[in-house]
């Protein structure tokens, strides 16, 4: 199970289509469920529409915040914690 550190709501991994590697990668920051999640960059949880999640660590970020005009196709890392990492 995992568990947002915002509102204490727990989840099966499976259940929200979380990796198991994904499931590690929470372990080391105050992660935040969808409901709760933030953008890592402005910290708003506002432009729903344009929030997309790490495919590596699940933080939120604004297609704005990171300099896209909209979600890539595929699978995105974030530069700030990922990007180096992903290989």
């Amino acid at each position: 199970m995992v568990q947002c550190t915002k509102c204490k709501d727990h989840a099966h991994p499976d259940c929200i289509d979380m990796t198991i590697a994904m499931t590690h990668e929470i372990k080391r920051y105050d992660w935040s469920c969808i409901e709760c999640k933030v953008c890592t960059v402005c910290e708003k949880p506002d432009n729903e529409e344009k929030m997309m999640c790490c495919d590596k660590c699940d933080r939120g970020y604004h297609t704005f915040c990171v300099g896209l005009k909209a979600a890539p196709n595929g699978r995105w890392f974030c530069e700030k914690f990922c990007s180096k990492q992903r290989r």
